[in-house]
């Protein structure tokens, strides 16, 4: 986000320097030079000058987009501190850039947070679900939701992501990543808020949607790996959920259905590092010692969902790696405790069949529920 202002601005002093006779230089070159340093600041102080000028300089053709660039740059690098004049300058003006009355209702709740200010940004957001996102709409629409999920706000972080996932929608690929975070946001407030079978069934199509993803995907990004581990656990503890409580849920069957129609076009995966390899011996892990549910009184009652991978050396467990844990902390250690004490026993003597007690990548889920 950085570079990208920096390039903007620096752009605009290299080729539109000449034309700015009423907004001094000084004030330009000094704002790219505090940006291209990082010194949070020179930063602060450059852009509180940056929007002055603008102000006071109504009649140049770039005074509303310098006044919300130096209002967003102060919302960055100090919390908006010092913004409100130069946001609501750009706000009021006929060519107010995009989303400029999002940034100066932003600028209000972060200055004065509240419900009144909170409401005001919400109300702008709500409007912006089929307008193309930028910087300032992405940041803010993350911002309102990770702060609802701080506050364990279910139903308003629910509903805020959901917006978001219209939104980023309307950039197409461009926003994948944001607008899945958002999916998952959203599906998972709104079970937290209510539980339901329906959001099961929607962290499925999610899920199903990643695994499509990670199988087109060349390059495999991290946030693609662990988005599908996370909606893995999700899905875990969700039907974990359901079942103690008896509620109605779909079936394996219908979930495995789901899963199959976002991969049925594609070609069978193909594990390279299997290729060749003798088979992995049939047998049972001694699962001593039993995983036990955490004795800590907050997690009392709770349900928990872990997706764990490890190998096996000479069929013993190694390397024990947390991919995912619903809640994030608490029931994942209890998981990488006992598993990393298993030991794998073959069912027949390897040196008679000639499989192999190595494994490079178990994948196994831990559910935890209270019945």
């Amino acid at each position: 986000m950085l570079r990208q202002l920096v390039a903007s601005l620096t752009l605009y002093g290299m080729f539109l320097a000449p034309a700015w006779a009423d907004i001094g230089n000084d004030e330009i070159a000094a704002y790219n030079a505090a940006l291209e340093a990082g010194d949070a600041a020179a930063i602060q102080s450059a852009a509180i000058r940056l929007g002055e000028e603008a102000r006071v300089n109504p009649g140049h053709p770039d005074a509303s987009l310098l006044a919300f660039e130096a209002a967003w740059t102060l919302c960055r690098f100090s919390s908006c501190n010092g913004a409100k004049p130069a946001a609501d300058f750009a706000a009021g003006r006929e060519d107010a850039p995009p989303f400029a009355e999002l940034l100066t209702a932003y600028v209000s709740w972060k200055t004065e947070p509240g419900k009144r200010t909170r409401k005001a940004v919400e109300d702008v957001l709500s409007r912006a679900r089929a307008e193309m996102p930028t910087v300032v709409s992405v940041s803010v629409f993350r911002e309102i939701y990770a702060a609802d999920l701080a506050g364990q706000k279910w139903q308003d972080a629910s509903r805020v992501a959901g917006w978001a996932v219209s939104h980023y929608a309307v950039a197409a690929d461009a926003l994948t990543q944001y607008r899945v975070e958002a999916q998952l946001v959203s599906i998972s407030s709104a079970f937290n808020a209510s539980p339901q079978a329906g959001q099961l069934q929607q962290m499925v199509h999610l899920r199903g949607e990643l695994k499509r993803m990670l199988a087109q995907a060349e390059d495999k990004p991290d946030w693609m790996k662990e988005t599908y581990w996370i909606a893995n656990a999700w899905q875990g503890a969700m039907q974990a959920y359901l079942q103690s409580s008896s509620q109605r849920m779909i079936s394996d069957s219908e979930i495995d259905k789901i899963l199959a129609s976002y991969v049925s076009d594609l070609p069978p995966a193909h594990d390279d590092e299997e290729e060749g390899k003798p088979p992995f011996c049939e047998g049972t892990f001694i699962q001593k010692p039993d995983i036990k549910y955490p004795s800590s009184a907050a997690f009392r009652g709770r349900i928990g969902s872990v997706m764990l991978t490890y190998k096996v050396r000479d069929g013993k467990v190694t390397e024990p790696k947390v991919l995912a844990s619903v809640p994030i902390d608490g029931f994942r250690d209890e998981v990488v405790k006992a598993v990393s004490k298993w030991v794998y026993v073959p069912t027949e003597d390897p040196a008679k069949t000639g499989c192999r007690l190595d494994h490079d990548n178990i994948i196994q889920p831990f559910l935890f529920a209270i019945r």
